[in-house]
């Protein structure tokens, strides 16, 4: 077994390590949400997250898509596109990513009821302080940035690279809309959590 084969080997599995779990956090939150119509789904998305920030995941969806999937399924295409990362890197990135999947369902197991893929707001939706929020205000976007990093390392391939700089990139995008949303709908409450916590790195007094 080559060297890269093992790499893409544990690319995938980083990925079903991902997408396992956050399936499963996603299946259950949508249990718990309120049946409306697709048409108040939408204005409620439009609202919060904007036409412009929805129209860039619709666009980059299949691209990071194919990235991925050429990795994995051509590489003889993709060798050309290597990053001359070292091994040790590789598998640092490797481990970084696996470690920001635990901080993300940490997080999640933490919202319960609350989590949610889209930005919305339930009628009694309530503000969670525990667990990672204790410290930070977005310990999924974190994870999520962390994962993504941690990929592009251990990938070392330029085409991956790119898709994952874009995922960052909107998660980044995301978080001033959701904070946004959340003091729109907690106010003060919110404010007063804004100055105990960090944004998505712990604030330390």
């Amino acid at each position: 077994m080559t060297e890269e084969l093992v790499f893409r080997i544990v690319f995938v599995v980083l990925h079903v390590a991902l997408l396992g779990p956050d399936s499963y956090f996603i299946f259950r939150s949508r249990r718990w949400e309120e049946k409306v119509s697709r048409g108040e789904r939408w204005k409620t998305l439009v609202r919060y997250e904007g036409k412009l920030l929805i129209a860039l995941r619709v666009v980059l969806a299949p691209l990071w898509l194919a990235a991925l999937t050429a990795y994995i399924v051509y590489p003889e295409w993709m060798a050309g596109l290597a990053l001359p990362l070292p091994e040790w890197l590789r598998w640092t990135g490797a481990a970084l990513a696996l470690a920001a999947v635990g901080c993300m369902m940490w997080a999640q197991a933490t919202l319960g009821r609350e989590y949610s893929r889209l930005l919305r707001l339930r009628e009694d939706q309530r503000l969670v302080e525990s667990g990672p929020y204790r410290w930070i205000r977005h310990p999924i976007y974190l994870g999520g940035s962390l994962f993504f990093l941690g990929v592009l390392l251990e990938s070392s391939n330029a085409l991956v690279a790119l898709a994952m700089v874009f995922s960052i990139a909107l998660l980044a995008a995301r978080i001033p809309k959701e904070e946004a949303m959340m003091l729109e709908r907690f106010g003060d409450a919110y404010r007063a959590y804004m100055g105990r916590t960090g944004r998505v790195l712990p604030r330390w007094r």
